[in-house]
Parts: C-alpha cells; structure tokens; sequence
C-alpha cells in the first residue's frame, strides 16, 4: 500500500512502518489511561476518531508526509481502542462468566484468539495474492 498507492521507494518502506508502529504504543498507553477514567467514552471516541482518519487517509496519500502521518494516527488510534475493549471483556466477565467456561478464561480467551486469526488470514492473503484465482499456476 506505501509504494503502491503513496510511492513511497520499496527501501523506505521501514520508515512508516516504524511511525505506525510508534503509534501502536502511543495510542495503547493513552487508551489504557483513558479506559481506567471513562470507559465507554474512551472507546466511542477512539472508534469514531479511527473512522475519520481512515477515510482522511484516502485524500492524503498524495503525499508522503501527510501519508506518514495519517499512518501514525491509524496505528495510534487503532491500539487507542484495545485497552477499553479488554477491559469491557473482564468487567463483562465478572458479571456474566462465559458458561462453561471459568470467568478467568475472559483474558486469555482476549489473547489467544487474535494471533491465530491474524496468522490465517495473512496466509490466505498471501497465497490470494500470488494466485488470484486460488489455484496454483499451471505448469505448461
């Protein structure tokens, strides 16, 4: 998407990565402080802030700077919304623990599931990509 759609060059690609990155951090130690003080509000924002700068993002990757930026503000306000949603899942979960599961699965339940889904859909993406049909190319 960066060299494609931004032009960014392939070896500066590193760059945004690492802003999106430092954005990841940011934006999880303000959602964690924010989600202690107001809950609900702190989450309504940061999805509807997320929402605004997804669709900023279409008019500014005409331009690398305002492009790295908004990248920031995706990452930052994408992982703004991470500690509100865990902590709605274990205050949910001392209130109604998941039968039949023990109420202290809630985190892990949180945790454990992401990662795999993430890992199978970058695998489908991958093989998509390189196959657009979902066949692999035939050997004439």
């Amino acid at each position: 998407m960066m060299t494609h759609a931004v032009g960014f060059a392939d070896a500066f690609v590193t760059w945004p990565l690492v802003l999106f990155s430092l954005g990841l951090v940011a934006g999880n130690l303000v959602g964690g402080r924010y989600a202690d003080r107001a809950l609900m509000p702190m989450l309504c924002v940061s999805l509807g802030a997320l929402a605004v700068v997804l669709a900023l993002f279409t008019l500014t990757t005409h331009d690398k700077v305002a492009a790295a930026v908004t990248i920031t503000l995706v990452g930052a306000l994408g992982f703004a919304t991470v500690p509100p949603l865990q902590k709605r899942v274990l205050d949910q979960a001392r209130v109604r623990p998941p039968w039949p599961r023990p109420s202290t699965s809630a985190p892990s339940t949180s945790a454990t599931r992401s990662p795999p889904g993430s890992a199978a859909s970058s695998s489908t993406r991958g093989s998509v990509t390189r196959h657009p049909t979902g066949s692999e190319p035939s050997s004439r």
